[in-house]
């Protein structure tokens, strides 16, 4: 299972973190692992590349982890974030037993 965790400051998104292969099919061939890889990179390519904002990346592919985070809350950050937790919530609900989201 993927667990998408967003690290939140009352209404504020402070990053995410990503982990974790779906299990949905073998590596390579799993559509709910794609979907959220091409979400999680464009979010990451927006925060970082377009909108140059600066946010804490840490990419792990041995153990399939990919975390963003301000240290401070970032207000150009928060339609991104958002929109990449109503897109993951969405497709958690259409595929439950192998994406789990969380906030804290």
């Amino acid at each position: 299972m993927t667990t998408v965790t967003f690290f939140r400051k009352e209404d504020t998104y402070l990053g995410f973190q990503a982990s974790g292969h779906s299990g949905h099919a073998p590596r390579g061939g799993d559509i709910v692992c794609a979907a959220i890889s091409a979400a999680v990179g464009l979010t990451e390519c927006e925060i970082t590349d377009v909108l140059k904002l600066p946010a804490e990346v840490v990419v792990d592919d041995e153990n399939t982890m990919v975390s963003i985070r301000f240290m401070e809350p970032c207000e150009a950050a928060q339609p991104v974030i958002k929109a990449l937790f109503l897109y993951l919530t969405r497709l958690s609900g259409e595929y439950p037993r192998f994406l789990k989201i969380m906030e804290v």
